[in-house]
């Protein structure tokens, strides 16, 4: 008995674990255009940041591509231009991640307020 309390508390310690890493980030699927090259681009557009946060932009491989860094801004952050590493757009779409990050807090998914938009631009 004391068995099966210890692997069903086990399972529900993994479960946590698991769905707490899910939450850790927010996927961003973008289809890609027939036309994008490798001097594409993506445009990041940020909203109400809280002060002193970034936002860490990765590759499906958890590469990080960029930073999103409004040091100083109050409002709107604007928009940001990260570049993509050769060869991302050869697929027809490509996920990244985007990780908020404060200090002296756990990482977490930006809410839809604080990154409003992620695009592809091809030049």
């Amino acid at each position: 008995m004391r068995l099966r309390k210890a692997a069903a508390l086990l399972a529900c310690l993994a479960l946590t674990a698991s769905g707490a890493e899910a939450a850790a980030f927010r996927a961003v699927r973008i289809a890609v255009p027939a036309a994008a090259s490798d001097n594409s681009v993506l445009r990041v557009r940020a909203g109400i940041l809280p002060r002193g946060a970034e936002v860490d932009v990765y590759d499906n491989a958890g590469v990080l591509l960029g930073t999103v860094s409004p040091f100083g801004v109050h409002g709107e952050a604007g928009i940001y231009t990260i570049p993509l590493h050769s060869g991302m757009t050869r697929m027809h779409s490509l996920t990244v991640r985007l990780v908020l990050t404060e200090a002296g807090k756990p990482s977490r998914a930006p809410t839809l307020r604080e990154v409003r938009g992620v695009a592809l631009v091809t030049r």
